[in-house]
């Protein structure tokens, strides 16, 4: 189910975008938009990793490379999504966070889109947390 939750509000950003171009930024970015729900936010970047949308609502890191980040364990889950986009469309890719609820490490996936925004490649992307093992 959040899998499928996050593909279906990612291809609808995409569309958007494609439909009505850098106008729909401003929609999609709103908190209040169903691009937002919970802990799951849309988020768009460019090529070279910078933030059209931050995947943060905290404004303190509107300037940081989404491109670079790297997870519990070491994993560039964006850089290896962004290698696979290469030759598709669309991917999904797992990767470890901390828990903000408990001890240890839980499972997340990302599932990222690549489209096209005033002639440039642009990434449209949510993450979800995968459901736990009791």
């Amino acid at each position: 189910e959040e899998k499928e939750f996050i593909r279906i509000t990612v291809d609808d950003a995409v569309n958007r975008l494609n439909h009505e171009g850098a106008t729909a930024i401003e929609d999609i970015a709103n908190p209040l938009s169903e691009y937002n729900y919970r802990d799951v936010r849309v988020f768009v970047f460019s090529q070279d990793g910078s933030a059209l949308i931050s995947p943060v609502v905290n404004e303190q890191f509107p300037k940081m490379n989404i491109v670079d980040c790297v997870d519990e364990v070491g994993h560039k889950p964006f850089q290896k999504a962004l290698k696979r986009l290469r030759k598709k469309d669309r991917t999904w890719e797992v990767f470890l966070a901390k828990s903000r609820y408990q001890r240890g490490l839980i499972k997340k996936c990302l599932y990222l889109r690549k489209t096209f925004l005033d002639g440039k490649d642009v990434y449209v992307g949510a993450v979800t947390d995968l459901p736990q093992p009791p």
